[in-house]
């Protein structure tokens, strides 16, 4: 009976090595965003919607692909329509805007938004609507 349960205690942790090894991640994971300098947004509304621009430096070792982001406005989030550079290259230094739909904010007031990565991370932004 001991014999049976050192078996399958050792299968199991033969599994969990497998699988592991092949979804799992061992080092720095999910640290890409921290390796982001996000530069100040230089937020504007037209008749085109409210957009944010902004500089991203990515001083990693790997790239960073955006799959969304968010703007706020009156207390509320909304999802937005990334642009410029979807892929911050290592090493690189990118434009980076996110547009949304919605009633200009005051001019002089905080702008804050979101940027969403591929490897599940997100990274806050703030500036100011001009």
């Amino acid at each position: 009976m001991v014999i049976f349960v050192v078996a399958v205690a050792l299968s199991g942790l033969a599994l969990f090595g497998f699988f592991a090894s092949q979804y799992g991640c061992f080092g720095p994971c999910g640290q890409g965003a921290t390796n982001l300098n996000l530069g100040s947004a230089s937020c504007t509304g037209s008749q085109g919607g409210l957009t944010c621009t902004l500089s991203v430096e990515n001083f990693g070792v790997s790239n960073m692909g955006v799959v969304g982001c968010t703007i706020m406005t009156g207390g509320t989030s909304t999802s937005g329509v990334p642009g410029g550079n979807m892929t911050f290259n290592a090493g690189s230094t990118l434009t980076f805007t996110c547009t949304i739909q919605g009633t200009e904010p005051a001019k002089g007031s905080q702008a804050v938004g979101t940027i969403q990565f591929i490897s599940g991370e997100s990274r806050d932004f703030v500036g100011y609507w001009k």
